[in-house]
Order: C-alpha cells, then structure tokens, then sequence
C-alpha cells in the first residue's frame, strides 16, 4: 500500500513514477508497441466490502484494494472561488492525469456565504461530479478521493509518465483481468525484470494503519494475509486467517467474532470490548508488542487522538486506537496509572442517537 507520498514522505509521486519510467527508458526501450498490462492477481477483484454503504464509495475512507495500487487509489482535489458571483470555482486534482473526469458544478457566492462543497463518483467509474458553493473570501478545499480499479490507475499513470520523458506508448493501458488468455500472459517465462520497487517495513506500515486510522493500508494488509497463508488476497480468506490466529491464542467466545474487511467499515463486523482487551493483553506481551504499541495514536500528541483529552491526565499517557462509523465510536488500548500499572482498556458504543462529540 505504500507507494505513496501522503504517508511517505521522502519521495514524491511523481518521483516514483519518474524512476519506474527510466527504469524502461535504461533498459533500452523507445517505444512500445502493445499495450501496458497491470497484473494484480495477488488479490482477488472484489477491491470493495460487499457489505459497505454505497454512499461511502466516492471519499478517500472507502477507496478500494487492488493487487496493484498507488497513491491510496487516490487523487488530491483542491477547489477555489473563481473570480466573482456566479462563476464556476476552480478545481484542480492531483496528479495531474486524464484517468480522472472532472464534472464541476460548484459556484462561486458572495462574501460571507457558505462553503460547502461535496464529491460524487459514478459508480463503476472515473466521472466524478463536484457540487456545492464556495464564498469569494473562503479559504480552498482541499481533500482526497477514491478511483475505480487501483490496478487501471497505477498503469495509466505510468503510462503518462513513459510519453512525458519520450517513450511512445501505441497501446492502452490495461487490467490484465480484460484477456481471456490471461492465464498464458502470466508465464513468468515471458517476463524479462527491468526495476523493483522495494516496500517500507511493516512497522512503518502498521503505524499509518492505526495512527490516521487509514482503511486502505488495513485492507490491503488483511487481502495480503490471505495471500501469504491461504494463497489467496480477499476479504474472506485474510478474515480466516485472523480468526485462526485469534483461535489459537485462546481469545474468549471467538467463534462469534466476525470480519467481512480490514476498515471496519462493514457493520457485519462484529467483536466484544472483552475479545479486544484479551488481544491488547497478549500484544502488549509478544515478542513485537512494542512496534504494535508505537503504532497506536497517543492522546493529546498525535493521530487520531491528536486533538482529544488534552490537558487532562491521560494527555501523552493513552496509547489506542479509535474507530468510528456512522452512529459507533469505539476506543480501545492501554494507560498508565500514577503508580505506574499499565491497564487495558476497551470502551464501544453502538447505536448512539447524541452528537458524536458527545460520545467521545
């Protein structure tokens, strides 16, 4: 999931992407005469939870997982006033790439008017509709957004990338999922290795998991337990996995948890406060408890804890992990008493009808 710059900092997108496409040009390649092929068959297809709420599908929390992914299977869109009332505001995405239609209808008001601009992405699509107002005097929007097939995005980007430095391209991008040969196009025979892309560490990658609370990073890591144990990378096969190590280290009443995905996104996930506080007990224990407790937010310090019990005791002493769908906000980890005893904790409320600001 890491081939990013959002999380990464220390090499840009386009970097990336530069070094890929001179990788080619280095091995002697000028031009290409077929087309760009993007084999994701690590995972299944199923990059959404069958279960999520449609109306998620359009924001950068419900992008979905592919076996080939980049940038999140985001784009960055940032939406500014045009020049006076009535104009259309001006949008920009980034990268700057032609995968992504814009359709802008948002309208620039008056000083002082209301700044609401929203997103929606046809399904099954790239054409993505931008709705709302935004004042003269208002500061820009700038946010993330989902792509259809993570796997189509990351080659066509490299396909933009070849024809900027010179590489003529007389094909199209495509998902090795369109052959009905497929299964002979993947003969590593055929394959000749011209560059490898190395992945940051897992601790790196558990961090941006739980610190933002960043779905596609937990997805993309439970399709990849699937893969290594059961041989394949979906939802179904990664959730067997994890029961099957819960079942192992003697979790209570495990036979009743469930897992449809790795966000919790799914309201047909299901685990009691007692099955998390037994699993924090036995991480804070195991041999690399200590990359799983310093990748849990802190309060009043850092991810999605940042802005919450400051100025009180817990403040840089609570070390969880928050979670949070439409009326369910949960959090689960450990604290330090003033005598120094490290307890567990999980606190999980379903079905609340007050503010969320109020469930905190």
């Amino acid at each position: 999931p890491s081939i990013n710059d959002r999380y990464h900092k220390d090499t840009s997108l386009d970097q990336i992407l530069l070094t890929w496409a001179e990788a080619i040009q280095s091995a002697g390649i000028k031009r290409i005469s077929g087309d760009i092929i993007g084999d994701d068959d690590i995972f299944d297809d199923n990059e959404i939870g069958g279960t999520w709420d449609n109306g998620y599908l359009s924001y950068w929390y419900a992008t979905g997982s592919s076996g080939l992914a980049i940038a999140n299977n985001c784009y960055t869109y940032e939406v500014r006033a045009g020049e006076k009332p009535g104009d259309p505001a001006i949008i920009r995405i980034s990268p700057e790439t032609d995968y992504i239609t814009v359709i802008n209808d948002v309208v620039t008001t008056g000083e002082g008017g209301v700044r609401s601009v929203d997103i929606h992405r046809t399904p099954l699509t790239n054409s993505v509709r931008f709705f709302g107002s935004i004042p003269l005097n208002a500061q820009p929007v700038r946010h993330f957004a989902s792509v259809y097939n993570g796997t189509l995005y990351t080659v066509f980007l490299l396909k933009e990338k070849l024809e900027q430095i010179g590489i003529e391209v007389a094909g199209q991008a495509r998902d090795i999922d369109e052959f009905a040969d497929k299964s002979q196009r993947l003969t590593p025979e055929c394959w000749h290795l011209i560059y490898t892309h190395y992945s940051y560490p897992l601790w790196k990658l558990i961090r941006v998991v739980n610190k933002p609370s960043q779905n596609f990073y937990a997805d993309m890591l439970l399709k990849t337990l699937g893969a290594e144990f059961k041989g394949i990378g979906g939802f179904e096969t990664g959730g067997e996995v994890v029961k099957e190590f819960l079942r192992s280290i003697g979790m209570p009443d495990v036979e009743s948890f469930r897992m449809f995905d790795g966000s919790g996104l799914s309201r047909r996930n299901l685990v009691q406060p007692r099955q998390t506080v037994y699993l924090l007990r036995y991480m804070i224990r195991h041999p690399y408890g200590k990359y799983f407790y310093e990748s849990l937010p802190i309060a009043g310090v850092d991810g999605t804890l940042r802005g919450r019990m400051r100025d009180s005791p817990a403040a840089n002493n609570v070390h969880a992990k928050t979670g949070y769908i439409g009326y369910v906000r949960t959090l689960s980890g450990y604290v330090t008493t003033a005598s120094g005893r490290r307890l567990v904790f999980s606190m999980m409320a379903n079905h609340y009808t007050v503010p969320t600001r109020e469930a905190n």
